[in-house]
């Protein structure tokens, strides 16, 4: 009791201080990894043969206060659900008394971790500072680190840090440090903690500098002595060419790098060529079913929680990319979009015949291209696969033919569909 009072204090006070109402946000993750490893097969690993085939449920809930513009607060508390496929106690003689007879393996204890941690976003003109204190989920750490400091499998077993974390992001560099404080010393207890550190910088649009390391601290217990210290540190120096070449992709990674500070989920620019792949051919799914940054933004304004965050991050990214491709009087969009734009003011197609062969179906954009068409040239033609009498095989085709035939109607103009069969041998 005394600690829910306590809470609601620390609410009310935060609400005082602030002058903002908290809101409540929850989110919810699903992750399921296996993974077959014969290790042994050489007779020289160090470890046993083994199938990892896990599934973890980690949901939380929490409350975020808005201190203002730039200052966001957090408090968040989750669980760890995790359940190892296949485990169940063994009831044989041979196993009384070992853990493989353990009745807790009959999903009593799926529970294994419980989370809490505070987390505070500050932006400033040309930055953005977060830090994490409390036990906050790995996946909080933004920093690529090979298997040389956590295995793959510790990475899904061991989902969580204890300690603190802080992260600064500017439009060229990002930086972070972290512990993780995973024995507190004790007569039989061992001391340990780990302390990791990423950081990478773009001095240029084709070079990135970095570092990736870690200090593990490994101690006796009071009634063991002793203490064991080791360091890794990897630097690294990455040439971004290739696929960052495109105009596309170069203009999706200057608006991140600009509107990192704004950003609630997509804060830290990737310098990952497929991950600005991903953005850019999302746009392009806004642009081909036309739907303009304004009401992508209004749809999503109310969301609430983790995805509203996503989303609207996704529609401050539209906006701005859209915007660049716009700028200095040059329209960088695709040839499509373009043609639409402009082919109201055009009298190329007036009084041509038009034909339209191998499409399955016509998106949004490509639509208002046929049907101004429609109102040009002297006739249109489109052709689809389907077969007379059987609409549902060929569903798709037959929904892209009535769209067509509104279309016509729309536009004033006659419209005929004609079924083309072989003749016989």
């Amino acid at each position: 009791m005394r600690r829910c009072l306590f809470l609601l204090l620390a609410v009310l006070a935060a609400q005082s201080a602030f002058g903002q109402k908290p809101e409540f946000v929850y989110d919810a993750g699903f992750e399921f990894y296996f993974d077959n490893r014969e290790m042994d097969a050489g007779k020289e690993a160090f470890t046993r043969s083994m199938t990892i085939n896990t599934a973890f449920l980690t949901p939380s809930v929490g409350l975020r206060i808005k201190q203002n513009a730039r200052n966001v607060h957090q408090v968040m508390a989750g669980l760890d659900i995790i359940k190892n496929m296949g485990e169940y106690p063994v009831r044989t003689p041979a196993a009384a008394g070992s853990d493989d007879a353990d009745r807790g393996l009959e999903n009593t204890r799926l529970l294994r971790e419980i989370t809490l941690w505070y987390r505070f976003d500050l932006a400033f003109s040309k930055a953005k500072l977060t830090g994490v204190f409390g036990a906050y989920p790995r996946s909080l750490s933004q920093g690529n680190y090979s298997q040389a400091f956590w295995s793959d499998s510790l990475r899904h077993l061991d989902r969580n840090f204890d300690g603190a974390l802080l992260q600064l992001q500017t439009s060229k560099a990002f930086f972070e440090v972290g512990c993780d404080w995973k024995g507190h010393q004790s007569e039989f207890r061992r001391e340990e903690f780990v302390i990791f550190t990423y950081g990478e910088w773009t001095p240029k649009e084709w070079l990135t500098l970095g570092w990736a390391g870690t200090f593990h601290h490994f101690a006796g217990s009071y009634k063991y002595p002793g203490v064991v210290d080791d360091n890794l540190v990897e630097p690294f120096a990455q040439l971004n060419a290739g696929k960052m070449a495109g105009i596309q992709l170069l203009t999706m990674r200057l608006v991140l790098q600009e509107l990192h500070s704004q950003l609630t989920v997509f804060g830290r620019p990737s310098r990952r060529a497929a991950f600005l792949e991903q953005l850019t051919e999302l746009t392009d799914e806004f642009y081909a079913f036309a739907v303009a940054p304004e009401q992508l933004y209004e749809q999503v304004a109310d969301v609430p929680g983790a995805a509203g965050d996503k989303l609207r991050d996704l529609a401050l990214i539209y906006a701005a990319y859209d915007g660049k491709l716009r700028a200095g009087g040059i329209d960088r969009r695709s040839r499509v979009q373009k043609l639409r734009d402009k082919m109201e003011d055009s009298r190329y197609l007036d009084g041509k015949d038009v034909y339209f062969d191998g499409f399955s179906y016509f998106n949004r954009t490509e639509e208002d291209v046929i049907e101004t068409i429609l109102r040009r040239a002297s006739s249109v033609t489109v052709t689809l696969l389907g077969e007379k009498g059987n609409d549902e095989l060929f569903r798709n085709a037959v929904r892209q033919r009535e769209r067509l035939v509104r279309m016509a109607r729309r536009a004033g103009v006659p419209c005929e569909i004609v079924y083309l069969t072989h003749a016989p041998d």
